[in-house]
């Protein structure tokens, strides 16, 4: 009895094993006239696709049988791809394939589960995290890690309480309204940057026309312009 395993996804050739062997007894198999594989174990590995006649060559006498090596099946390319990080403008990910073929699906998937499937080539609107990048054709597949940043911190547009200069103060006051971490405000004037803190708070303010920052450690965001009255 024979028995064979053909190639699949994990092993690119076939096997064949002799079920029962005999002393005294070679084993071959031959392909198109020739004895490609020849042993006395019966155990024949790595064996390509294709029919082969099984022949067991004793001292005198031979026996026969036939045996079909599948093809291996189709196996996907490792995915190769690019990524665009969420960034200032763009609230999640865009990630896309540069090796696609047309017969085999594309997902991203974490803990297990598919969470997207490419669209043409692109998989947009992905939310920052791990994933496996998996290509499947067939029963075979192929893949490799995609990381997707987490947005960068994006400031809430600055609004702000504003004392203007009077009788008793020279001066104004602008007061951010609400704050973040790892945000710094600045009082823009003319291009330039006048005055700056982390705390939204700002004191002795000459009069004039005077833009609102709020600058984080990527991303900014303008509030509107703040006009600080004349004390006269």
């Amino acid at each position: 009895m024979l028995f064979r395993s053909h190639p699949d996804c994990k092993s690119p050739k076939g096997f064949v094993n002799i079920d029962k062997i005999q002393h005294e007894v070679i084993y071959h198999l031959n392909q198109n006239g020739e004895q490609k594989f020849t042993n006395s174990n019966g155990i024949f590995s790595e064996i390509p696709e294709g029919t082969y006649i099984v022949q067991a060559a004793g001292p005198r006498c031979n026996g026969w049988d036939t045996i079909t090596i599948n093809p291996k099946p189709e196996w996907p390319d490792k995915p190769q791809f690019s990524v665009n990080h969420p960034d200032c403008v763009m609230p999640k990910g865009l990630v896309k394939l540069l090796n696609r073929r047309g017969n085999a699906t594309y997902q991203l998937v974490q803990d297990s589960l598919p969470k997207y499937t490419a669209k043409d080539s692109v998989f947009d609107e992905v939310e920052d995290g791990t994933y496996t990048l998996v290509s499947t054709i067939g029963k075979c597949s192929n893949s490799d890690n995609v990381v997707v940043n987490r947005r960068p911190l994006i400031p809430e547009k600055p609004k702000s309480t504003v004392k203007h200069p009077d009788c008793k103060s020279p001066k104004g006051f602008v007061n951010i309204d609400k704050i973040q971490n790892e945000v710094i405000y600045h009082l823009n004037q003319n291009g330039e940057q006048k005055f700056t803190n982390s705390n939204g708070i700002f004191s002795e303010i000459p009069e004039g026309t005077y833009i609102v920052q709020a600058a984080g450690p990527r991303c900014n965001e303008i509030g509107k312009s703040t006009r600080l009255n004349s004390s006269h």
